[in-house]
């Protein structure tokens, strides 16, 4: 007779196993959320998604090395130049820019190099073309009345060329897009864009926002203008996540991985 193999196994929804519950090797499903977790070679809990996204693995890279940067409270989004030489960071409507003397390692960032908005209150995500010359942001312009009282909040992207390439104090305002119901297309408002990335030519926007949890693709006419923006799909990702973050691709555009400020 053929053996039955029972995994340790929870029905309440976000229970997590501790690592004293598993041994290596040894997995444990939430069949409420879909998971399956397991005790990786640092001693902590990993799991693996497995209702709607194949090979979902939710777990937290090992930290090698941390940073403090004086004068920076509650950064939003984190974008670097391709070779690893220049650090980019958004602090409500400030970007800073770093030089790193060794690429990759942020414990070498030079002076800090700063760009103020005008027309942005909070900016939450950022991207850079490969080239360095088009600069994407999106986030939150709060909207005030006579009385200077802020009585609501415009959530849009923003679209900067930067005369010097990777040089974001050369960087000149050139067209933003709404994202309110109707816009572009757009058949539900988001007020919370937190994160906006682009594939490799510019030409298809991908903007993760927490209101709906979604994940909003749009078509453009003109490479990284989102003035030529059209809304095309979404996805929503409320399964595994609120609060979405961020949002980046693998160079090859097979994988997508999201920033997440709290799990369901």
């Amino acid at each position: 007779m053929a053996s039955k193999i029972v995994l340790k196994k929870s029905s309440v929804s976000s229970k997590v196993p501790l690592s004293s519950d598993l041994e290596y090797g040894e997995l444990a499903l939430n069949y409420a959320d879909g998971k399956l977790y397991f005790k990786n070679t640092s001693d902590t809990v990993s799991s693996i998604g497995i209702n709607g996204f194949s090979s979902l693995i939710d777990t937290v890279a090992n930290w090698v090395q941390t940073s403090s940067f004086a004068g920076i409270a509650n950064p939003t989004d984190v974008y670097f130049k391709p070779d690893g030489t220049k650090m980019f960071l958004s602090v409500a409507n400030t970007l800073n820019q770093y030089t790193l003397s060794t690429a990759w390692d942020i414990t070498t960032a030079g002076t800090v190099t700063s760009f103020t908005n005008t027309w942005d209150t909070s900016t939450l995500g950022m991207f850079i073309s490969p080239d360095g010359t088009k600069l994407v942001t999106c986030g939150q312009t709060a909207v005030v009345n006579a009385g200077l009282s802020i009585v609501a909040s415009e959530d849009r992207a923003y679209y900067l060329t930067l005369s010097t390439p990777w040089d974001i104090t050369t960087a000149t305002l050139v067209s933003s897009l709404r994202f309110a119901i109707g816009d572009a297309g757009l058949p539900a408002a988001e007020t919370s864009p937190a994160g906006i990335t682009f594939n490799l030519d510019g030409t298809i926007m991908y903007m993760i926002g927490s209101t709906g949890d979604n994940i909003y693709q749009y078509t453009l006419t003109t490479a990284y203008n989102v003035s030529t923006a059209t809304y095309s799909k979404q996805l929503s990702i409320s399964f595994i996540e609120t609060g979405g973050s961020g949002i980046r691709f693998n160079t090859a555009g097979t994988r997508i991985y999201i920033k997440i400020e709290e799990h369901t």
